[in-house]
């Protein structure tokens, strides 16, 4: 290997944690957890839990707008790479969300639906690293 050739990360696309639990109509707790970024190339952590609010747009709620009648939403954890922003948790309908400012790094650790009133439906996840079931 030649003496300036860079090392290349070499991610592992892992999750761990990141728990989900809903709480009522409106909210679902993320627990504490660490995940490679969608494109593999950061890593991000989740120190302590939050709470993921339907009824906000930005993090720790939703992406484009509050939660929808009959929606199926994919659960982020989302992050700075600059450290300056906390880590949160975002819903959103797209494959790669709308992230708000200052956040540029995603990765999805769930699933969650809405029912025709717009709440969010009860789940149970089984399974906290990269093979995760919904019930």
């Amino acid at each position: 290997m030649a003496a300036n050739t860079p090392v290349v990360n070499a991610g592992l696309k892992y999750v761990n944690g990141f728990n989900l639990t809903r709480v009522n109509d409106e909210t679902m707790t993320m627990g504490v957890g660490e995940a490679r970024n969608s494109s593999d190339i950061n890593d991000i952590s989740l120190e302590a839990q939050v709470t993921i609010n339907g009824a906000s747009v930005g993090p720790n709620g939703c992406d484009i707008a509050v939660l929808a009648a009959s929606t199926l939403y994919r659960v982020f954890v989302i992050g700075d790479s600059t450290k300056y922003k906390d880590t949160a948790g975002l819903l959103s309908t797209l494959d790669a969300p709308r992230l708000p400012a200052g956040y540029d790094m995603y990765r999805r650790v769930g699933w969650a639906a809405t029912d025709a009133t717009s709440d969010l439906l009860e789940f149970w996840q089984v399974g906290e690293g990269q093979e995760r079931t919904y019930y």
